[in-house]
């Protein structure tokens, strides 16, 4: 890494940071990996290495699932991602991509079935038939592992446990990545389940199995406890539940619920409190049972496992009865509050939950804007509200939102205004806003005309607003903008309650505006990278590429090189000199471009590609048959013809091409040097397609053709001919035969 930011080399940086993100996990919480994938993608759209970027934009995925972010966050910003490698036709992304997007439908609950792990577009059957046919042994290794998590979830230890044995011949695929630990972890659990269900703890083989993955796992968490320590103490508490060593495994479950907590591992902290309660279940206590599972259908809730909770609500259906009538956890009921004891306004869990997977699902920053004045106006007992984004250039205001009464009744209206500086903008008190930016704390007013520090603020003054509130919105330390609200109506309008669902909003919020804003840049880069490609395949044409092995011109070196057997098209305009010179430069190349416009789609209609233009002549390269070269140096005089009928000069209507055709063994590669290559063809048969067109003219014919390119010919059938004897040809000692192509 400092290597490649020594050499100011962001191709090198994208890579190494690729590299760096299977390796990280092992020594630092994977949680902080956005720090190494996140300044690697940039890397990767600044240096054009857009293929690395896709790769590294599908790790942002798969870690963001590993790490337990709320399933509905994870599928949203996966379509995005997904989206960004469709267009560079990065199979190994999409297929990577595809697999953790029918394990999420299925955790999501969208199919009927917990088992059933289909999306709206294929079956699973379908989707492993795309990464066979893909080749993609990564895709495949990376969706059974996330079977395995999922099934050993549902508590299917046998399918679980198959699936588990079906990846473990690919995990050489994705060597170094944390979905090993996983792999690992969830096969544990599944094993540890079974051998308790089956009541065969002396099961030498599973026990073996379930004492070697609880190693491995030990290994890992030596080296990295913040991931893998709550997994060490899981597999330890159900070995010890398995020997009958009650305390030992209590204490062993307690602990793996405090780690999975302390480091932030939501799903497997849900995961710990339900294995716990079962536990306790069959230690009879059922009072810490019910509390550990309450803690796990909480903990499920949250992450949005529907499928999860749908099981667990059938198996332990006086949970689910209780969680309603607690008023703290809701599945189904509309509402979901709990209350504070010094306040009457109750906070709404559920919308909540609700607002903060809207803002964190929408990528697209206009959108983004405008859900999140509409959620903080909606939510926060506010009239007004006002976003303020800090940037290198000081302070702007991005949208405002406000309720007006129309008819009667209020609406809302939302205007995103990007880039308006504050200090033109009238519309909120400018005071409170840089004081919140530079101490980087709440603003809250119960009574902004009559009490604070803001009282003689002009705003404050002119518009006399009751309630304000500025809240500073940041993300990892660094400050990203405010929120202004204001209530003109009613005083103390930001309870406490408010502010802590305004604090959860800006939270996420600030998240998804750092999302928005990558995705923007990423639509910009890609939209440029697509527009740089196209541009250099004007001067270097795909199909070059494609015969040396390449996608992308980014991928070419000196002196790269292949050979191939090719047909070979040489055009030229007779006497272009002479006809030129009666017309200005302007005129000159208004005409050879007006009649390379008609003849250069020929060829590529027809199969072929331009390889240069010399002059006044086309040089163009068919690979397979002869068929295309052929037929397209039929067509060309055809359109040549057409064009003279057009002529509104002397020189246009005096027009005629010779054509040249010849099949052979040619070398296409790069010369130059290193800061100047070129691409070209190196070929006797170039030569002799150059001299043949030349004879067009000694003949006093259009079209002269090799008896190579005749035999190269797969529907000899379609072309006429007629022999013109031989001829010799500069370069070669032998003549060669040559005919005529008339038809």
């Amino acid at each position: 890494m400092e290597l490649s930011a020594k050499r100011r080399s962001p191709l090198d940086q994208c890579r190494s940071y690729f590299v760096l993100s299977w390796i990280y996990c092992w020594e630092r919480s994977s949680h902080e990996m956005p720090t190494v994938l996140e300044p690697g993608f940039q890397a990767g759209l600044e240096s054009g290495d857009l293929m690395y970027a896709g790769y590294i934009l599908y790790y942002m995925d798969s870690n963001r699932f590993f790490c337990g972010a709320p399933l509905d966050v994870v599928a949203e910003t996966l379509r995005g991602n997904t989206t960004f490698n469709e267009k560079l036709k990065n199979t190994n992304g999409i297929d990577v991509q595809l697999g953790l997007s029918h394990a999420l439908a299925n955790l999501r609950g969208e199919p009927p079935e917990p088992t059933d792990f289909r999306t709206e577009d294929r079956d699973e059957a379908a989707l492993v038939a795309r990464f066979d046919s893909d080749q993609s042994p990564m895709a495949i290794c990376f969706f059974q592992i996330f079977k395995t998590m999922i099934l050993g979830l549902y508590r299917e230890f046998d399918d679980a446990l198959a699936t588990s044995t079906a990846a473990e011949g690919l995990l050489q695929a994705i060597v170094g990545n944390v979905a090993v630990a996983r792999h690992t972890f969830h096969t544990g659990l599944a094993l540890a389940g079974k051998l308790e269900r089956s009541s065969q703890a002396d099961n030498g083989e599973l026990r073996e199995k379930l004492e070697g993955c609880r190693d491995q796992i030990a290994a890992m968490a030596e080296g990295c406890p913040e991931n893998f320590a709550h997994m060490h103490a899981l597999l330890v508490a159900g070995l010890a539940g398995l020997d009958g060593k009650a305390d030992e495994a209590a204490e062993a479950y307690e602990r793996a619920i405090h780690l999975a907590s302390a480091n932030d591992y939501p799903q497997d902290h849900a995961l710990a409190n339900e294995l716990a309660g079962r536990f306790r279940l069959g230690q009879d206590e059922d009072d810490l049972a019910t509390a550990h599972l309450s803690r796990a259908r909480h903990g499920y809730l949250l992450w949005g496992a529907r499928h999860k909770l749908r099981l667990l609500d059938d198996e332990f259906p006086k949970l689910a009865a209780s969680s309603r009538s607690s008023g703290r956890i809701s599945t189904t009921a509309e509402t979901t509050q709990t209350t504070s004891s010094d306040s009457s306004v109750q906070l709404d869990l559920a919308s909540v939950l609700r607002a903060s997977q809207a803002i964190s699902g929408e990528i697209v920053l206009d959108r983004l804007l405008q859900r999140l004045m509409a959620l903080v106006i909606e939510n926060a007992g506010a009239d007004r509200g006002v976003l303020v984004v800090c940037s290198d250039d000081g302070l702007f205001v991005e949208a405002n939102g406000s309720l007006e009464t129309r008819d009667g009744s209020q609406h809302l209206a939302v205007e995103v205004q990007p880039g308006l500086p504050l200090a033109s903008y009238g519309g909120i008190p400018g005071g409170v806003v840089r004081y919140a930016v530079r101490t980087q704390g709440d603003v809250i007013l119960g009574d902004a005309s009559h009490e604070g520090r803001f009282t003689q603020d002009p705003y404050i003054v002119r518009q006399r607003p009751n309630s304000v509130a500025c809240l500073p919105i940041s993300n990892q330390g660094q400050l990203m903008g405010v929120l202004y609200l204001e209530n003109k109506l009613t005083t103390d309008a930001f309870t406490k309650d408010r502010v802590d669902l305004l604090r959860v909003l800006s939270a996420q919020f600030a998240i998804s505006l750092e999302n928005a804003r990558l995705y923007a840049n990423l639509e910009e880069s890609l939209d440029h990278q697509t527009r740089i490609t196209r541009s250099f395949e004007r001067f270097v044409p795909k199909q070059f590429l494609e015969q040396l092995g390449h996608d992308s011109i980014l991928e070419v070196g000196l002196g790269d090189q292949v050979e191939r057997v090719m047909t070979v098209l040489f055009m030229d305009i007779r006497n272009f000199s002479s006809l030129s010179e009666s017309l200005s430069a302007k005129q000159t190349f208004d005409l050879l471009n007006g009649l390379l416009a008609r003849l250069s789609p020929i060829i590529r209609r027809n199969g072929g590609f331009i390889d240069k233009y010399i002059g006044d002549a086309i040089m163009a390269l068919f690979p397979g048959s002869s068929d295309g070269a052929l037929t397209a140096a039929l067509e060309t005089q055809g359109s040549v013809a057409g064009f003279r009928e057009e002529g509104a000069s002397d020189a246009q209507r005096g027009l005629h091409v010779g054509v040249g055709v010849h099949r052979g063994v040619t070398m296409l590669g790069t010369i130059g040097e290193t800061e100047r290559m070129d691409s070209t063809v190196i070929s006797d048969a170039v030569n002799i397609a150059s001299r043949l067109e030349g004879l067009t003219k000694s003949r006093s014919v259009g079209i002269v053709i090799s008896e190579q390119a005749l035999a190269g010919v797969e529907e000899a059938a379609r072309f006429e001919t007629r022999s013109l004897g031989q001829s010799a040809v500069k370069g070669r000692t032998e003549p060669i035969d040559i005919l005529e192509l008339i038809g």
